[in-house]
């Protein structure tokens, strides 16, 4: 009879709000983990078959599958060989720093559920490395060194249960919590943009930018500190707006409000990879009129403070 095992894991989807490109030359940064996320189910069967089977659920629907061999990890067959290829790097990356990783003589069954819509940039790749870091044992910041040009921000928030401060500082990383909760997060909202952008493009486009400008990082700092300790709406609207000016002046790229929403009542910031995903919306205006808006611009995802952070 063929013994088996299973395991269980769980990372948080995630948001940066303030400090993004900037992060990487030692800003700081807050980022926000989410109440949606994804899991990692690990079946392992001692059945000699050597297998890896593979399956990834986009809100219980399959979006992706893929054979691996367990000896070499390399792909026997996939649904989509750009994924299977990422995630074949990603399992090799594991194996060299735990060479054992995925014992011979074993045959795995892995199913990942992600609980989001992928589009959404909410951290399917930081949520991937976390969970399988941990069913490895291994530290996921030094995995997702090795496969992302990124900070680590979204690693910290994946494994974090509220939002936190994130700083790269003197070769080390700097993660604090915070209590980021405003007396005025009904009137802060999260806006789907319907444009994906990668993060690893964007960071590869725009660093030689944000290393030009490393005098800024003193005040992104500065102003992520109020973002996360504003005591009215009015001081937060000023410090992600000043926040945007920054951005936008050091990457040559109009801010997202003066480019798509100029006559609103409040201010709009992007967040994460600028151009798509989600911006972060701060407003007096009541929701129906907000809802109506954006509506009028067919944009209709639209959350709540309370609706998707984690706190």
């Amino acid at each position: 009879m063929n013994q088996q095992m299973q395991n269980y894991w769980f990372s948080n989807g995630n948001l940066i709000i303030s400090g993004e490109y900037f992060v990487l030359t030692g800003a700081k940064a807050l980022t926000v983990p989410l109440k949606f996320g994804q899991s990692l189910k690990v079946e392992c069967i001692n059945d000699s078959g050597n297998n890896i089977q593979w399956k990834t659920n986009e809100l219980g629907k399959l979006w992706f599958r893929a054979d691996f061999n367990c000896d070499d990890l390399n792909i026997k067959s996939s649904s989509d060989m750009g994924t299977a290829l990422e995630l074949e790097r990603l399992l090799k990356s594991i194996r060299n720093i735990k060479p054992d990783f995925f014992r011979k003589g074993w045959s795995y069954n892995i199913t990942c559920e992600i609980d989001f819509n992928l589009n959404w940039g909410w951290g399917s790749s930081s949520t991937l490395i976390s969970n399988l870091a941990n069913y490895a044992g291994i530290d996921p910041f030094e995995l997702n060194k090795m496969v992302s040009s990124g900070s680590g921000y979204d690693i910290a928030a994946s494994l974090s249960p509220t939002p936190v401060f994130f700083r790269l500082k003197e070769g080390t990383r700097e993660i604090i919590p915070v209590a980021f909760n405003p007396v005025f997060k009904n009137f802060i909202w999260f806006l789907y943009l319907g444009r994906k952008q990668s993060t690893s493009t964007s960071i590869d486009n725009n660093l030689k930018f944000i290393e030009k400008n490393k005098n800024l990082c003193r005040i992104i700092t500065g102003l992520t500190d109020i973002i996360a300790t504003a005591e009215n709406m009015e001081e937060f609207i000023r410090s992600i707006t000043e926040h945007e000016k920054i951005i936008a002046g050091t990457l040559n790229m109009p801010r997202i409000k003066e480019k798509y929403f100029n006559d609103f009542e409040g201010e709009i910031k992007s967040l994460g990879a600028w151009g798509g995903d989600f911006a972060m919306v701060a407003s007096p205006l009541n929701e129906t009129v907000i809802r109506r808006y954006f509506n009028d611009k067919r944009l209709e995802i639209l959350f709540g403070f309370d609706e998707i952070v984690k706190n």
